[in-house]
This record gives C-alpha cells, structure tokens and sequence, in this order.
C-alpha cells in the first residue's frame, strides 16, 4: 500500500476527534478516487468514528471545488435496511435531486456508474420483478459443468503463454482476460477481437477515469450489434435465450441487460481473482493453511468477499422521501453511496465476524434485497473465478510476490478496489502437451485442451473451519445468507457442478 502524499489528505478535512458534532450537523467530507488509491480501510475507520454509519460526502474524483453530493453508507445494518425497504429507497437515478436540478456535469468521471439505464439495476417495483426473472431464466440456461471445461482449456491457453518463465504479472496476462473472454464467449461474442475490444473498454469504464463515457459506448455499440443479429439468427448462447426469455423487451432493452451482466460480471470476477491472490500472496497465515489443505479454495474465495470485495462502492440508491438513516437527516432525492467494503467491516459485526469470513455468506459483496446479485450469477462468477485461481496455483507452483519489497500500487477508482498490476514469480515448466479437443459451454469444439496429467481438479479437500461464534443482535442475518441446492432440475444446470459445489463446502 502506499502512504498518503502531503498535498493530498482526507484526515486533515475531518471533524476534531472528540468534538461532539452531532451527526445531523456534520459537515460533508470530500471522498476522491485518490483516497481509494491510498486505501479505503483507514477511510472507513477514520470516518467512522468521527461519523457514524452514514457519512455525508462530496464525490470529488476530479479535485473540483464542490463537488457531487451524496451518502456513503459503511454500516452493516443500514446498508440492508437500505437495500431491503423499497417503500424508502429507490434505484431508478433519474429520480436524483441532483440530478434532475441540472447540477450534475454531462462529463462527470462517475456519470457512466450512476446514469439511469433500462436494466433491472435501476429497475423499481413492479418492472424489477418480470426484468430480473427473465435474466435468471436466460443465465439457468448455461451448463456449468459444460463451462467448467470451457474454462481449463480458456485458463490453459493463457497459462502456456507465461508459464515457462517462471514470472507473469497476473492481471495483465491472465486475470483480466480470462473472465471477459468466458463471459463474452457465453454472451455470444466469440471473435478475438470483439473480446479484446470489450476487454480494454469495460476496465476503462471500471477506472472511471477520462476515458470512461466513451469507454461504455464501444460496450454499447459492441452489444447492440450482437442483439441486433441474434434477433435474426438465435444461437446457443445467453443473447439468444435472454431475447426467448424475455419476449416483450426491444433491442435496446435486451442490450442493456447484457451490459449489465457483462461488465458487472467481468469486472467483479476479475477482481475477485486478484484480490484473493493478493491475500494469499500476503497472508502467510492463510497461504499455509491453503498449501496445507487446512483451508479450502472455497474459504479463501469467501474470506476474499468480506475483506476485499471486488465492488467496493455501488452508486447508487435515492430516498423517496424524508427519511433518517445512520443519525442522519436524508432528503428526498439524495442518492446513498453502497459500500460494500465499508459495511463488510463494521466492527458491529463483532468478534464472531472472524468465524464468518470462512464459514458464512452473509457478506455484502453481492449486495442484499431484491437486487441482490442473483444466485444464478452468482454460480457463474464463482465458477470462473474458482477454476482461474485454482488452475493457476496448480500450473505455478510456489508463487510468490516478485518484489516483496516493493508496495503493490492499487488503481484510483472510487467503485472498485483493484491493484493496478500483480507481478509474481513461480516455478516454470514447459507449456502443456494437447489433447483433442474441449467442447465449449454451447458443445461445439473449442481449441485443443491441456494434457491428461493437468486435468481440472478441487486443489483441496472439503476444510474443517470453526462454525460462526455465538449469535449477537448485530449478527448477519440467515436471510442475507446465499441459499443453494435449491434450483430445479429443469433449469439445464448440471449435477456434476453442484456435487462439486457441496463436496467442497462439505456437505
């Protein structure tokens, strides 16, 4: 991590430790990109004590005078209370104060996360409910088990690039690609160079930084030519079934789900991979117990959800009428910044919270409610994101950081915490001999698969982590709790997976 520069300090805007400001009267704090470059944990331990649960800020990424206005929400119950009372809270931005007063500048950096878009994420009862139902029909459609090979041989083709020299910087190379390339292949985009250009456009959105509006219309204009001709020649891939699932949506509307599921899923699954990598490349203690086989890849994938979230802010929810929160007086019209990093470490939680991050779901990573990241989704990503880790860890043996002395550099983006670059080094060995051929998610034969001797295999077996401590009334509901086991045999998801699913969570 990097120390803060002089000229650039959040610590020195807070209120006087001790000074009984009342949290009504709090005068609003500056948040930047630059204070999630220096890292968000001391932001949300700072404010909250000076704060509360709800912070009143100014988003600020470009150093401007005054900045947007908002709430940043780092409490663990209020940000369910939030995202679970419809009649207080909407989604739909275009109900934004700000927003509908003319106060919000047509090239603001963040305007790409926040602007209105006929997708279920800015959806509001009763047009969430059909909308979200569709996606989760369309997205039972994909065989996993099917996509579990899809991804080894998409993992090993990367691998092969890198792995005779012995040191790769991970996202660059491996991390980044690998989830847009699955996902776009599953979309329907199946050409190189669709999949290199939606690469390097949806992580220029995810930065937020000058290039981003223009960033989200390459995403725009790439979907819109891929609705446009499975309108006319369906396929077998989700393009084609969201269109079947969801008769009634037009072009336009059927393109922005896609985008939605595309670059919410390839961006949290590729930081979600790096984040995990990152902590079992800096944790000794977690690294031992996964080399160990004292801790499964499942353990280390969720403890990854509560400590470092791959969305780390979500812009946003808007009050639909006087309401308080946190302490605080919240207007009609005022948009409420979701941070999921922040809640997933309030010290409410208290010191059973240790036992969830390898026992429980009840983090924030996917957010609560109705729009809760869909368990289907959920399934989608944590298969990518499972299999990439894994089958790295068993091509590069012994990996480690490649400069331990050298800080790791984290990107300035308010929305998600990510390292700019990961290099590691790694014992190298020669590129995979291949084998046949791996049918792709949709049966059609994919390139040639890796060896016999690399087959895709659970690095561990099922762990015997401690169950949650005692309950407390600040306790993470079972209902915010991921259900699983429960989706239908008709819904073309594959048994193999989900015995795989519950023979690692040990069940």
């Amino acid at each position: 991590m990097t120390h803060p520069r002089p000229e650039h300090n959040y610590m020195s805007s807070l209120p006087p430790s001790g000074s009984g400001c009342p949290y009504g009267q709090a005068k609003r704090l500056t948040v930047s990109n630059e204070d999630m470059r220096e890292g968000p944990e001391r932001l949300y331990q700072a404010i909250r004590q000076q704060y509360g649960p709800v912070v009143p800020i100014h988003l600020d990424p470009e150093g401007s005078t005054h900045g947007t206005p908002a709430w940043l929400v780092i409490g663990y119950n209020e940000l369910r209370h939030v995202c679970q009372n419809e009649t207080l809270f909407r989604r739909d931005s275009r109900h934004w104060r700000e927003l509908v007063e003319g106060r919000v500048p047509a090239d603001w950096l963040l305007l790409p996360q926040v602007k209105w878009r006929d997708n279920t994420r800015f959806a509001d009862s009763p047009h969430h409910g059909p909308r979200r139902r569709a996606l989760q029909e369309a997205l039972k459609r994909v065989d996993l088990a099917q996509t579990q090979r899809l991804v080894a041989s998409y993992a090993d083709r990367l691998i092969d690039q890198f792995v005779k020299a012995g040191s790769v910087e991970v996202i660059a190379a491996y991390a980044g690609p690998l989830p847009l390339q699955i996902l776009a292949s599953i979309f329907g985009l199946r050409e190189p160079t669709e999949q290199e250009r939606l690469l390097g456009a949806i992580h220029r959105m995810l930065a937020g930084g000058q290039q981003a509006q223009q960033a989200d219309q390459e995403i725009a204009a790439i979907l819109q030519g891929l609705v446009r001709d499975r309108r006319q020649r369906p396929q077998a891939d989700l393009a084609s079934w969201l269109i079947e699932a969801a008769p009634g949506l037009g072009d336009a509307a059927v393109r922005e789900e896609l985008w939605l599921m595309l670059t919410a899923g390839a961006g949290a699954t590729t930081y979600w991979v790096v984040n995990a990598l990152h902590q079992l490349l800096t944790d000794t203690r977690l690294r031992n117990e996964f080399n160990s086989a004292r801790l499964t890849l499942d353990a280390v994938m969720r403890a990854t959800l509560w400590n470092a979230p791959p969305a780390e802010n979500v812009m946003g929810a808007f009050a639909r009428q006087d309401t308080r929160l946190g302490g605080h007086h919240i207007k009609a019209g005022d948009m409420l910044v979701l941070s999921l990093g922040g809640a997933n470490h309030d010290p409410a939680l208290g010191s059973a919270r240790d036992g969830y991050t390898a026992s429980n779901d009840s983090h924030l990573a996917f957010g609560a409610g109705t729009h809760r990241c869909p368990d289907s989704a959920q399934d989608l990503g944590e298969l990518i994101a499972s299999q990439a880790i894994g089958r790295l860890w068993q091509r590069c043996p012994a990996m480690a950081l490649a400069d331990p002395d050298q800080p790791l550099s984290w990107g300035p983006a308010i929305v998600v915490r990510a390292l700019t670059a990961l290099p590691v080094q790694f014992i190298p060995s020669d590129p995979g001999a291949r084998q046949g051929s791996v049918p792709s998610a949709f049966g059609v034969p994919s390139w040639p698969s890796q060896s016999t001797s690399s087959q895709t295999t659970s690095p561990h077996p099922p762990s015997s982590w401690p169950s949650p401590g005692p309950s407390t009334a600040s306790t993470p509901s079972p209902t915010t709790s991921r259900r699983r086991g429960g989706h239908s045999s008709a819904s073309g998801r594959s048994s193999l997976w989900h015995s795989l699913i519950r023979w690692r969570r040990g069940r």
